[in-house]
């Protein structure tokens, strides 16, 4: 998890730092006698806060399926600890493939448990 986190931070700081990187090259080349000023004009800012708003939708895609793909397990086991919280113990959460073997481990662990609990729960009747 922690690697994907950082995976995506350099991702999205990759994105804006090449965008910017790519302006000022598509700029040279366009313009090549074209003055340096040190003051900023408007289509400047707006071009920074294009690359920026691309970089930081890049960003917030990448962490919505990252996000819901640690949810998903989540839900299950809810689902599971909901249903065996009212009786049920039969009940087992989902096996859902997930990039993060710590999801698919909780569940397996998750799912034993709930199997000794029933087990437990029959040999007391």
């Amino acid at each position: 998890m922690v690697i994907a986190m950082s995976v995506l931070t350099l991702s999205a700081f990759a994105v804006m730092f090449f965008g910017v990187m790519t302006y000022w090259q598509l700029y040279d080349w366009l313009f090549p006698d074209a003055p340096y000023s040190d003051k900023w004009t408007a289509g400047d800012f707006v071009t920074l806060g294009l690359i920026l708003s691309i970089g930081l939708t890049t960003a917030v895609l990448a962490g919505w399926r990252l996000a819901q793909s640690v949810i998903r397990p989540l839900k299950s086991i809810a689902k599971a600890v909901r249903a065996i919280a009212g009786g049920d113990f039969s009940a087992r959460a989902e096996t859902i493939h997930s990039p993060f073997g710590e999801a698919e481990s909780l569940i397996a662990d998750f799912n034993a448990m709930a199997a000794r609990l029933e087990n437990a729960e029959i040999e007391l009747r």
